[in-house]
């Protein structure tokens, strides 16, 4: 793989599963039934992963600049160690990192996720 991987690999690290979308809004409804295909809906990270997903998913199909007619969208889920990752990559500009950590809370004591952009070189 490329980006991230390359950048930190990590021999725990199970691709869970991928999936090319076309960009249409019909995609983010198609990438909630793999995610839930790929981790089951009782993960405890299920709804902040499909929420994420949907997220990422619609973000990308309303602003990817298409280069040609076919282009799609990329969407990978990883389990690291101890988290998950998602990508979804678009022919648009970078892409962005989503972590969501098993039973995981945040300073405040909810559960969350965290992005980060991730800009290609």
């Amino acid at each position: 793989m490329s980006g991230f991987w390359q950048e930190y690999p990590d021999d725990e690290s199970e691709v869970l599963g991928k999936a090319y979308l076309k960009i249409d809004p019909a995609s983010a409804a198609k990438a909630r039934g793999y995610v839930r295909e790929w981790i089951g809906a009782d993960h405890p990270a299920y709804e902040n992963v499909r929420l994420a997903t949907s997220e990422l998913v619609t973000n990308a199909i309303l602003h990817a600049k298409r280069r040609r007619p076919d282009d799609l969208i990329m969407l990978t889920l990883t389990r690291r160690t101890d988290s998950l990752c998602l990508e979804v990559l678009d022919p648009g500009g970078g892409s962005w990192r989503l972590l969501a950590a098993p039973g995981a809370r945040n300073r405040t004591g909810r559960r969350g996720v965290r992005a980060r952009p991730r800009h290609r070189r």
